[in-house]
């Protein structure tokens, strides 16, 4: 997906402020945006996890979960009840959408 016509500001005129394809837009532009995004955001949270194993953790990754790299301290045994140690976790959130902030009914 590229970032083209679709998005610019005259489509979104076209399709309405708050209208249903409007919405429909802003969340394909939500969905390019975190496309392009996530891949750098996880590969420079791992350049930082190697740094802080190079200083004495032993961290890995150990989930994602929309939006949400989880990383945690290695365990030595897999019948290890609670992980102690580093929990590094993040998340990020993309928001879009086309529509007007005051109301324009006058009687409000």
């Amino acid at each position: 997906m590229v970032l083209d016509n679709r998005f610019s500001s005259a489509e979104f005129s076209k399709l309405g402020l708050n209208s249903k394809i409007s919405r429909k837009r802003a969340d394909l532009l939500s969905k390019e945006i975190e496309q392009r995004i996530s891949k750098k955001i996880r590969s420079k949270v791992q350049a930082i996890v190697c740094q802080l194993n190079s200083v004495g953790h032993s961290i890995s990754f150990c989930e994602e979960d929309n939006n949400c790299y989880m990383y945690e301290q290695n365990v030595d045994s897999p019948d290890a009840k609670e992980i102690k140690g580093l929990r590094i976790a993040v998340d990020y959130m993309v928001s879009t959408g086309y529509s007007h902030l005051v109301d324009n009914n006058p009687e409000n």
